[in-house]
């Protein structure tokens, strides 16, 4: 038998096709590692928050911004004799700190209607 002889455009044709596989095996080889790196560093980043004590006292203004009130309404609505001073909140200075546990119990108030 003879060789086989393939068209030189076959041929580059062929060669193009093995170097593509080639490279999307190299990317998906990259890939692969990166996705191990990145579990990794979630890994890591969990230890480390686990490890994090957790937030037990929380400004006014930040639970103000997440309940859609002005400080200035948190601060009354700690005053108003609801809430015990030392365990719900405390002051540190000038600022005032409130206890997560005490933050759900500080709700948005409907303004009674006259008439």
């Amino acid at each position: 038998m003879g060789a086989l002889i393939i068209d030189a455009s076959v041929q580059e044709k062929i060669l193009l096709m093995l170097s593509k596989d080639s490279t999307i095996n190299n990317l998906v080889d990259m890939f692969k590692e990166r996705q191990e790196e990145y579990k990794r560093q979630i890994d890591n980043l969990k230890s480390k928050l686990s490890k994090q004590p957790s937030i037990e006292w929380i400004s006014v203004s930040n639970v103000a911004k997440a309940k859609c009130l002005t400080s200035d309404a948190v601060r009354k609505q700690l005053q108003n004799g609801e809430f015990e001073e030392g365990v719900d909140f405390k002051y540190n200075g000038s600022r005032i700190l409130i206890n997560q546990g005490a933050v759900e119990q500080i709700q948005r108030k409907r303004r009674s209607s006259n008439g």
